[in-house]
Protein backbone atom coordinates (compact mmCIF):
# COMPACT_ATOMS: atom_id res chain seq x y z
CA UNK A 1 0.00 0.00 0.00
CA UNK A 2 1.28 3.36 -1.30
CA UNK A 3 1.69 6.23 1.93
CA UNK A 4 -0.81 8.36 -0.41
CA UNK A 5 -3.58 5.43 -0.21
CA UNK A 6 -2.62 4.79 3.94
CA UNK A 7 -3.07 9.03 4.24
CA UNK A 8 -6.28 8.92 2.42
CA UNK A 9 -7.45 5.65 4.93
CA UNK A 10 -5.93 7.15 8.05
CA UNK A 11 -8.50 10.51 6.82
CA UNK A 12 -11.61 9.18 6.19
CA UNK A 13 -11.46 6.57 8.90
CA UNK A 14 -10.27 8.72 11.88
CA UNK A 15 -12.21 11.78 10.54
CA UNK A 16 -15.56 9.78 10.02
CA UNK A 17 -15.17 8.32 13.59
CA UNK A 18 -14.05 11.31 15.08
CA UNK A 19 -17.51 13.46 13.72
CA UNK A 20 -19.50 10.49 14.38
CA UNK A 21 -19.16 11.28 18.15
CA UNK A 22 -18.98 15.33 17.46
CA UNK A 23 -22.43 15.54 16.00
CA UNK A 24 -23.74 14.40 19.70
CA UNK A 25 -21.74 17.10 21.55
CA UNK A 26 -23.23 20.04 23.05
CA UNK A 27 -19.79 22.48 22.26
CA UNK A 28 -20.11 21.59 18.34
CA UNK A 29 -21.24 25.21 17.12
CA UNK A 30 -18.37 26.21 19.30
CA UNK A 31 -15.60 23.73 17.83
CA UNK A 32 -13.11 24.77 16.07
CA UNK A 33 -11.35 21.19 15.86
CA UNK A 34 -14.38 20.27 13.58
CA UNK A 35 -14.18 22.92 11.57
CA UNK A 36 -10.59 21.72 11.11
CA UNK A 37 -10.82 18.34 10.45
CA UNK A 38 -13.81 19.29 7.78
CA UNK A 39 -11.16 22.06 5.95
CA UNK A 40 -8.32 19.35 5.88
CA UNK A 41 -10.31 16.64 4.50
CA UNK A 42 -11.88 18.88 1.53
CA UNK A 43 -8.97 19.85 0.46
CA UNK A 44 -6.83 16.71 1.43
CA UNK A 45 -3.34 18.59 0.89
CA UNK A 46 0.20 16.58 1.37
CA UNK A 47 0.40 17.35 5.22
CA UNK A 48 -3.20 16.67 6.02
CA UNK A 49 -2.68 13.24 7.71
CA UNK A 50 0.27 14.22 10.11
CA UNK A 51 -1.67 17.81 10.76
CA UNK A 52 -5.10 15.81 11.79
CA UNK A 53 -3.24 13.22 14.45
CA UNK A 54 -1.50 15.49 15.97
CA UNK A 55 -4.67 17.99 16.39
CA UNK A 56 -6.53 14.98 17.62
CA UNK A 57 -4.12 13.69 19.61
CA UNK A 58 -2.66 16.67 21.62
CA UNK A 59 -6.29 17.75 22.86
CA UNK A 60 -6.87 14.51 23.77
CA UNK A 61 -8.01 15.61 26.87
CA UNK A 62 -10.79 17.65 25.95
CA UNK A 63 -13.83 16.62 26.76
CA UNK A 64 -16.05 16.50 23.78
CA UNK A 65 -12.78 14.35 21.79
CA UNK A 66 -13.62 10.57 22.57
CA UNK A 67 -10.32 8.63 22.46
CA UNK A 68 -11.27 5.65 23.79
CA UNK A 69 -10.38 3.90 27.22
CA UNK A 70 -7.85 6.57 28.41
CA UNK A 71 -6.83 9.43 27.44
CA UNK A 72 -3.02 9.73 26.91
CA UNK A 73 -1.37 12.39 24.72
CA UNK A 74 1.01 10.92 22.29
CA UNK A 75 3.55 12.43 23.82
CA UNK A 76 2.58 11.36 27.12
CA UNK A 77 2.94 7.60 25.73
CA UNK A 78 6.40 8.29 24.36
CA UNK A 79 7.97 9.70 27.32
CA UNK A 80 6.83 6.83 29.91
CA UNK A 81 10.01 5.45 30.95
CA UNK A 82 8.17 2.11 32.07
CA UNK A 83 5.38 0.20 30.37
CA UNK A 84 4.46 -2.21 33.11
CA UNK A 85 4.18 -3.05 36.79
CA UNK A 86 7.28 -4.69 38.45
CA UNK A 87 6.19 -6.83 41.52
CA UNK A 88 7.99 -8.82 44.10
CA UNK A 89 6.57 -11.19 46.44
CA UNK A 90 9.20 -12.88 48.20
CA UNK A 91 11.30 -14.71 46.27
CA UNK A 92 9.17 -14.31 42.57
CA UNK A 93 9.75 -11.26 40.53
CA UNK A 94 7.08 -10.70 38.69
CA UNK A 95 6.14 -8.35 35.55
CA UNK A 96 2.55 -6.81 34.82
CA UNK A 97 2.04 -5.25 31.52
CA UNK A 98 0.13 -2.16 31.07
CA UNK A 99 -2.02 -3.32 27.93
CA UNK A 100 -4.72 -0.27 29.28
CA UNK A 101 -2.00 2.40 28.02
CA UNK A 102 -2.96 1.31 24.41
CA UNK A 103 -6.44 0.79 24.64
CA UNK A 104 -7.21 3.51 22.56
CA UNK A 105 -9.15 3.90 19.31
CA UNK A 106 -6.66 6.08 17.33
CA UNK A 107 -3.75 3.86 17.86
CA UNK A 108 -6.31 0.95 17.17
CA UNK A 109 -7.21 2.62 14.07
CA UNK A 110 -3.47 3.21 12.84
CA UNK A 111 -1.64 -0.87 14.20
CA UNK A 112 -4.60 -1.72 12.08
CA UNK A 113 -3.58 0.23 8.80
CA UNK A 114 -0.04 -1.10 9.68
CA UNK A 115 -0.70 -4.57 9.45
CA UNK A 116 -2.12 -4.30 5.79
CA UNK A 117 1.16 -2.30 4.88
CA UNK A 118 3.26 -3.94 2.97
CA UNK A 119 6.36 -2.42 1.23
CA UNK A 120 5.82 -1.73 -2.76
CA UNK A 121 8.59 -3.30 -4.18
CA UNK A 122 11.04 -5.32 -2.33
CA UNK A 123 9.33 -7.97 0.17
CA UNK A 124 11.55 -9.18 3.27
CA UNK A 125 11.31 -8.83 7.17
CA UNK A 126 13.55 -5.77 6.93
CA UNK A 127 11.54 -3.98 4.34
CA UNK A 128 8.60 -4.54 5.87
CA UNK A 129 9.59 -3.34 9.24
CA UNK A 130 11.31 -0.11 7.72
CA UNK A 131 8.11 0.34 5.82
CA UNK A 132 5.56 0.66 8.56
CA UNK A 133 7.66 2.48 10.87
CA UNK A 134 8.93 4.98 8.06
CA UNK A 135 4.69 5.49 8.04
CA UNK A 136 3.83 5.13 11.87
CA UNK A 137 6.50 7.84 12.19
CA UNK A 138 5.86 10.42 9.31
CA UNK A 139 2.42 10.52 10.81
CA UNK A 140 2.87 10.61 14.55
CA UNK A 141 6.56 11.90 14.43
CA UNK A 142 7.47 10.01 18.05
CA UNK A 143 10.51 7.31 17.21
CA UNK A 144 9.16 4.88 20.84
CA UNK A 145 5.51 5.16 19.76
CA UNK A 146 5.97 4.13 16.00
CA UNK A 147 8.00 0.51 17.39
CA UNK A 148 4.88 -0.06 19.45
CA UNK A 149 2.80 0.13 16.51
CA UNK A 150 5.13 -1.58 14.41
CA UNK A 151 5.42 -4.74 16.85
CA UNK A 152 1.60 -4.35 17.32
CA UNK A 153 0.67 -4.84 13.72
CA UNK A 154 2.86 -8.29 14.37
CA UNK A 155 1.00 -9.22 17.21
CA UNK A 156 4.21 -8.06 19.07
CA UNK A 157 3.07 -5.26 20.76
CA UNK A 158 3.49 -6.80 24.65
CA UNK A 159 7.06 -7.66 23.23
CA UNK A 160 7.42 -4.27 22.15
CA UNK A 161 6.70 -2.91 25.49
CA UNK A 162 9.34 -5.00 27.33
CA UNK A 163 11.99 -4.46 25.21
CA UNK A 164 11.60 -0.72 25.43
CA UNK A 165 12.68 -0.66 28.89
CA UNK A 166 16.14 0.46 29.31
CA UNK A 167 16.86 -2.08 31.72
CA UNK A 168 15.72 -4.81 29.82
CA UNK A 169 18.16 -6.88 28.29
CA UNK A 170 17.26 -10.19 27.00
CA UNK A 171 14.35 -11.60 26.95
CA UNK A 172 13.22 -15.43 26.69
CA UNK A 173 10.43 -17.04 25.61
CA UNK A 174 9.93 -20.81 26.57
CA UNK A 175 6.81 -23.44 27.57
CA UNK A 176 6.90 -22.07 30.53
CA UNK A 177 6.32 -18.42 29.43
CA UNK A 178 7.78 -15.01 28.95
CA UNK A 179 11.26 -13.81 30.86
CA UNK A 180 13.12 -10.91 31.45
CA UNK A 181 16.23 -10.44 32.06
CA UNK A 182 16.10 -6.85 34.04
CA UNK A 183 19.62 -5.15 35.77
CA UNK A 184 20.83 -8.56 36.11
CA UNK A 185 17.35 -9.95 37.78
CA UNK A 186 14.98 -12.37 35.82
CA UNK A 187 11.21 -11.49 35.85
CA UNK A 188 8.65 -13.88 34.65
CA UNK A 189 6.19 -11.81 32.49
CA UNK A 190 2.17 -12.78 33.91
CA UNK A 191 -0.51 -11.58 31.72
CA UNK A 192 0.80 -12.82 28.11
CA UNK A 193 0.01 -15.07 25.60
CA UNK A 194 4.01 -16.66 24.61
CA UNK A 195 2.28 -19.52 22.82
CA UNK A 196 1.02 -16.78 20.22
CA UNK A 197 4.43 -14.85 20.49
CA UNK A 198 6.24 -17.66 19.56
CA UNK A 199 4.01 -18.11 16.68
CA UNK A 200 4.25 -14.75 14.80
CA UNK A 201 8.27 -14.72 15.64
CA UNK A 202 8.57 -18.16 13.63
CA UNK A 203 6.45 -16.75 10.89
CA UNK A 204 8.77 -13.51 10.85
CA UNK A 205 11.77 -16.56 10.71
CA UNK A 206 9.70 -18.19 7.62
CA UNK A 207 9.52 -14.71 5.95
CA UNK A 208 13.72 -13.82 6.72
CA UNK A 209 13.89 -17.26 4.56
CA UNK A 210 14.67 -19.49 7.82
CA UNK A 211 12.61 -22.80 7.89
CA UNK A 212 12.54 -24.32 11.14
CA UNK A 213 12.77 -28.15 11.45
CA UNK A 214 13.64 -31.22 12.66
CA UNK A 215 16.60 -30.78 9.91
CA UNK A 216 17.33 -27.28 10.65
CA UNK A 217 16.37 -26.52 14.61
CA UNK A 218 17.82 -23.60 15.28
CA UNK A 219 17.68 -19.92 13.82
CA UNK A 220 19.04 -16.65 14.22
CA UNK A 221 17.55 -13.47 12.84
CA UNK A 222 17.72 -9.84 13.29
CA UNK A 223 14.46 -7.72 14.25
CA UNK A 224 15.40 -4.49 13.95
CA UNK A 225 12.75 -1.00 13.99
CA UNK A 226 13.40 2.31 14.59
CA UNK A 227 16.55 2.82 17.30
CA UNK A 228 15.57 -1.02 18.83
CA UNK A 229 17.66 -3.82 17.19
CA UNK A 230 17.53 -6.87 18.21
CA UNK A 231 18.68 -10.76 17.60
CA UNK A 232 16.76 -13.12 17.98
CA UNK A 233 17.40 -17.33 18.23
CA UNK A 234 14.72 -19.83 18.16
CA UNK A 235 15.11 -23.17 18.69
CA UNK A 236 13.17 -26.34 18.73
CA UNK A 237 12.71 -30.30 19.17
CA UNK A 238 14.92 -32.01 18.72
CA UNK A 239 17.56 -29.43 20.42
CA UNK A 240 14.67 -28.88 23.05
CA UNK A 241 11.63 -29.24 23.97
CA UNK A 242 9.07 -27.39 22.07
CA UNK A 243 10.18 -24.14 21.39
CA UNK A 244 12.33 -21.55 22.47
CA UNK A 245 13.27 -17.93 21.68
CA UNK A 246 16.14 -15.92 22.89
CA UNK A 247 16.08 -11.86 22.11
CA UNK A 248 19.05 -10.14 22.59
CA UNK A 249 18.69 -6.14 22.38
CA UNK A 250 21.42 -4.36 21.63
CA UNK A 251 22.01 -1.56 23.96
CA UNK A 252 23.10 2.05 21.53
CA UNK A 253 26.35 1.65 20.10
CA UNK A 254 29.36 2.77 21.92
CA UNK A 255 32.27 4.64 20.57
CA UNK A 256 35.58 3.67 21.79
CA UNK A 257 35.54 6.93 24.14
CA UNK A 258 32.24 5.71 25.24
CA UNK A 259 33.83 2.58 26.48
CA UNK A 260 36.69 4.56 27.78
CA UNK A 261 34.56 6.65 29.73
CA UNK A 262 32.14 3.79 31.08
CA UNK A 263 35.52 1.54 32.08
CA UNK A 264 34.72 -1.30 30.20
CA UNK A 265 39.25 -0.89 28.86
CA UNK A 266 41.96 1.68 28.87
CA UNK A 267 43.38 4.25 26.98
CA UNK A 268 46.33 2.19 26.57
CA UNK A 269 44.05 -0.93 25.60
CA UNK A 270 42.00 1.22 23.08
CA UNK A 271 45.27 3.03 21.15
CA UNK A 272 46.94 -0.95 21.00
CA UNK A 273 43.59 -2.22 19.50
CA UNK A 274 43.00 0.73 16.86
CA UNK A 275 46.79 0.46 16.08
CA UNK A 276 46.91 -3.23 15.42
CA UNK A 277 43.45 -2.78 13.24
CA UNK A 278 45.38 -0.04 11.28
CA UNK A 279 48.68 -2.07 10.81
CA UNK A 280 46.56 -5.23 9.22
CA UNK A 281 46.72 -7.52 12.22
CA UNK A 282 43.75 -10.26 12.49
CA UNK A 283 41.51 -9.34 15.44
CA UNK A 284 39.04 -12.11 17.43
CA UNK A 285 37.21 -10.57 20.63
CA UNK A 286 36.34 -13.59 22.68
CA UNK A 287 34.21 -13.77 26.11
CA UNK A 288 31.16 -15.19 27.63
CA UNK A 289 27.76 -14.42 26.26
CA UNK A 290 26.82 -10.49 27.02
CA UNK A 291 30.10 -9.18 27.76
CA UNK A 292 30.10 -7.01 25.23
CA UNK A 293 32.19 -8.85 22.37
CA UNK A 294 30.18 -7.01 19.55
CA UNK A 295 29.81 -3.58 21.25
CA UNK A 296 33.68 -3.54 21.37
CA UNK A 297 33.58 -5.02 17.91
CA UNK A 298 30.94 -1.94 16.54
CA UNK A 299 33.30 0.49 18.33
CA UNK A 300 36.50 -0.73 16.36
CA UNK A 301 34.84 -0.40 12.97
CA UNK A 302 33.91 3.22 13.80
CA UNK A 303 37.51 3.85 13.77
CA UNK A 304 38.70 2.07 10.73
CA UNK A 305 39.57 4.03 7.28
CA UNK A 306 36.93 5.43 5.38
CA UNK A 307 38.79 4.29 2.00
CA UNK A 308 38.54 0.48 3.24
CA UNK A 309 35.91 -1.88 1.95
CA UNK A 310 34.13 -3.62 4.63
CA UNK A 311 32.51 -6.86 4.18
CA UNK A 312 29.93 -7.83 6.67
CA UNK A 313 29.38 -12.10 7.38
CA UNK A 314 26.63 -13.29 9.71
CA UNK A 315 23.38 -14.68 10.25
CA UNK A 316 22.44 -10.56 11.73
CA UNK A 317 22.85 -7.74 10.67
CA UNK A 318 24.36 -6.75 14.20
CA UNK A 319 26.93 -3.96 12.72
CA UNK A 320 27.39 0.02 12.40
CA UNK A 321 25.61 1.70 9.21
CA UNK A 322 28.33 4.32 8.34
CA UNK A 323 27.13 6.17 5.37
CA UNK A 324 30.13 7.84 4.09
CA UNK A 325 31.81 3.96 3.69
CA UNK A 326 31.76 1.39 0.94
CA UNK A 327 29.67 -1.54 3.30
CA UNK A 328 28.83 -4.86 2.23
CA UNK A 329 26.22 -6.80 4.44
CA UNK A 330 25.90 -10.60 3.42
CA UNK A 331 23.47 -12.43 5.59
CA UNK A 332 24.62 -16.31 5.66
CA UNK A 333 24.79 -19.12 8.26
CA UNK A 334 27.34 -20.97 5.81
CA UNK A 335 30.17 -18.28 6.42
CA UNK A 336 32.82 -20.72 4.66
CA UNK A 337 30.47 -20.73 1.14
CA UNK A 338 30.27 -16.33 1.40
CA UNK A 339 34.22 -16.26 2.04
CA UNK A 340 35.19 -18.28 -0.88
CA UNK A 341 32.96 -15.88 -2.88
CA UNK A 342 34.03 -12.55 -1.34
CA UNK A 343 37.46 -14.13 -2.85
CA UNK A 344 35.99 -12.95 -5.92
CA UNK A 345 33.91 -9.26 -4.99
CA UNK A 346 36.97 -7.77 -4.47
CA UNK A 347 39.51 -6.66 -1.24
CA UNK A 348 38.58 -5.29 1.77
CA UNK A 349 38.25 -6.19 5.71
CA UNK A 350 36.29 -8.96 6.15
CA UNK A 351 34.28 -8.75 9.55
CA UNK A 352 32.88 -12.02 9.96
CA UNK A 353 31.00 -11.64 13.09
CA UNK A 354 30.44 -14.90 15.72
CA UNK A 355 32.40 -17.98 14.89
CA UNK A 356 30.68 -20.57 16.20
CA UNK A 357 30.35 -23.48 14.13
CA UNK A 358 32.85 -25.36 12.09
CA UNK A 359 31.82 -23.97 8.54
CA UNK A 360 32.94 -20.18 10.71
CA UNK A 361 36.22 -21.86 12.13
CA UNK A 362 36.67 -22.83 8.49
CA UNK A 363 35.71 -19.47 6.98
CA UNK A 364 38.63 -17.81 8.92
CA UNK A 365 41.10 -20.05 8.15
CA UNK A 366 40.27 -19.46 4.49
CA UNK A 367 40.12 -15.60 5.10
CA UNK A 368 43.56 -15.67 6.44
CA UNK A 369 45.38 -17.96 4.35
CA UNK A 370 43.80 -15.70 1.50
CA UNK A 371 45.62 -12.50 2.52
CA UNK A 372 42.09 -11.03 4.08
CA UNK A 373 42.21 -9.27 6.98
CA UNK A 374 39.59 -10.53 9.34
CA UNK A 375 37.65 -9.40 12.48
CA UNK A 376 35.34 -11.20 14.56
CA UNK A 377 34.03 -12.37 17.59
CA UNK A 378 33.61 -15.95 19.79
CA UNK A 379 32.69 -17.84 22.49
CA UNK A 380 36.22 -18.72 24.57
CA UNK A 381 37.00 -17.86 27.59
CA UNK A 382 41.38 -17.74 27.42
CA UNK A 383 43.31 -17.40 23.72
CA UNK A 384 44.13 -20.93 24.61
CA UNK A 385 40.64 -22.28 24.60
CA UNK A 386 40.06 -20.37 21.70
CA UNK A 387 42.53 -22.47 20.21
CA UNK A 388 41.37 -25.54 21.27
CA UNK A 389 37.70 -24.81 19.64
CA UNK A 390 40.04 -25.21 16.35
CA UNK A 391 40.99 -28.03 17.61
CA UNK A 392 37.25 -29.92 18.31
CA UNK A 393 36.95 -29.43 14.32
CA UNK A 394 40.03 -30.95 13.44
CA UNK A 395 41.40 -27.35 12.35
CA UNK A 396 44.72 -25.72 13.16
CA UNK A 397 44.10 -21.92 13.78
CA UNK A 398 46.03 -20.28 11.09
CA UNK A 399 48.17 -16.65 10.95
CA UNK A 400 49.01 -16.48 14.41
CA UNK A 401 51.78 -14.20 14.23
CA UNK A 402 49.36 -11.66 12.77
CA UNK A 403 46.26 -12.33 14.88
CA UNK A 404 45.38 -10.08 18.13
CA UNK A 405 43.07 -12.04 20.75
CA UNK A 406 40.85 -9.69 23.03
CA UNK A 407 39.46 -11.37 26.37
CA UNK A 408 35.90 -9.81 27.79
CA UNK A 409 34.75 -10.66 30.83
CA UNK A 410 30.81 -9.65 32.33
CA UNK A 411 30.76 -8.34 36.26
CA UNK A 412 27.55 -8.28 36.68
CA UNK A 413 25.92 -5.51 34.54
CA UNK A 414 29.67 -4.51 34.04
CA UNK A 415 31.68 -5.17 30.49
CA UNK A 416 35.76 -5.18 30.83
CA UNK A 417 38.91 -6.25 29.14
CA UNK A 418 40.80 -8.19 31.05
CA UNK A 419 43.61 -9.29 28.37
CA UNK A 420 44.98 -8.68 24.81
CA UNK A 421 47.38 -11.08 23.28
CA UNK A 422 49.18 -10.49 20.22
CA UNK A 423 52.41 -11.48 18.55
CA UNK A 424 53.42 -8.68 16.21
CA UNK A 425 54.37 -5.71 17.74
CA UNK A 426 53.24 -2.61 15.95
CA UNK A 427 54.68 0.94 15.51
CA UNK A 428 55.12 2.57 18.96
CA UNK A 429 54.81 6.15 17.72
CA UNK A 430 51.30 5.45 16.19
CA UNK A 431 49.98 4.07 19.45
CA UNK A 432 50.97 7.06 21.01
CA UNK A 433 49.43 9.21 18.59
CA UNK A 434 46.27 7.66 18.73
CA UNK A 435 46.21 7.28 22.70
CA UNK A 436 46.71 11.45 22.23
CA UNK A 437 43.41 11.75 19.89
CA UNK A 438 41.52 9.31 22.24
CA UNK A 439 42.30 12.00 25.02
CA UNK A 440 41.42 14.92 22.71
CA UNK A 441 38.26 12.91 21.64
CA UNK A 442 37.26 11.73 25.21
CA UNK A 443 36.31 15.85 25.85
CA UNK A 444 33.64 15.82 23.74
CA UNK A 445 30.46 13.67 24.13
CA UNK A 446 29.23 12.99 20.33
CA UNK A 447 27.23 10.77 18.32
CA UNK A 448 28.55 8.00 17.01
CA UNK A 449 28.61 8.61 13.55
CA UNK A 450 30.12 12.14 14.26
CA UNK A 451 32.79 10.13 16.28
CA UNK A 452 34.13 8.61 13.77
CA UNK A 453 33.86 11.66 11.35
CA UNK A 454 36.21 13.08 13.90
CA UNK A 455 38.65 10.33 13.96
CA UNK A 456 38.82 10.39 10.49
CA UNK A 457 40.46 13.81 10.66
CA UNK A 458 42.60 13.45 13.15
CA UNK A 459 43.63 10.14 11.36
CA UNK A 460 44.80 12.27 8.60
CA UNK A 461 46.03 14.57 11.12
CA UNK A 462 48.79 12.03 11.98
CA UNK A 463 49.46 10.79 8.75
CA UNK A 464 47.50 8.08 8.23
CA UNK A 465 45.53 7.09 5.16
CA UNK A 466 41.98 6.99 5.05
Amino acid sequence: MSKNTLGINVLNIIINHQLRNCLFCELLHKCSITKNLSRYLIFNDEHSVSYILKLLFRCSKVKNLELGNICNSLEDLEKLKIHFEVIKRGISKIIKINHNLYRNDYLKVLSKLLSITVPLSEFSVSELLRTRYTICRALIGLDKLSIILTFSSLKLLELALVLLDKDVEDVYITLNGLYVVRKGDLYRVVNVNHEELIKQLIKLANLSGYRLGPDNPSIKFSLNVGSLRTRVSIDRWPITDGYSVHIRKHKRIFTMTDLIGNGMLGLDQASLIIAQVLSRSNLIIIGQPGSGKTTLLNAIDLTIPYSWRRIYIDETDESVNIPKTLQVKIKSTDKLIEVLKTLHRGWGILIIGELREKNHFEAYNHSVLSGLQVLGTSHADSPENLIERFKLFNLNIHGLEKLVIVRTVRYGVMRKVIDIKYSQNVNDDLILKIKDVLKKLLKSTTHPLKFSEKFQKELIKIGVPI
